[in-house]
């Protein structure tokens, strides 16, 4: 289950590219997951699991929510994670949004 792995991290700093290598990181199941995060019910972020750089904190890259690019990236502790929808790939976690977006919608226009 626990590896050390080497990874190349590509990290966006709003204007520039940077480059970094991140050596002996521990590997878990997480790394390389797709997500959906949400707060009180609520979808907050989307994105991918890129490192586990401690035992409790995981470094993510968020998406933006209309193309699913790359956005930013964020240290989160795993206890922030607990609501966290995680999945294989990219287009399986877009599927799973835009049917919970369409359900959400349905349930909106019961109300009215």
């Amino acid at each position: 289950m626990w590896g050390v792995a080497s990874k190349e991290i590509k990290v966006l700093d709003y204007k520039e590219r940077v480059q970094v290598i991140v050596v002996g990181i521990c590997k878990s199941v997480l790394v390389d997951k797709y997500f959906i995060s949400l707060e009180g019910g609520k979808l907050c972020w989307q994105g991918r699991v890129i490192a586990q750089v401690s035992n409790e904190l995981y470094l993510i890259e968020t998406f933006d929510w209309l193309e699913s690019q790359p956005f930013d990236m964020r240290l989160v502790s795993i206890g922030g994670m607990a609501d966290w929808r995680f999945y294989d790939s990219q287009e399986t976690m877009v599927d799973h949004f835009r049917r919970y977006e369409k359900q959400a919608s349905e349930m909106m226009s019961y109300g009215d």
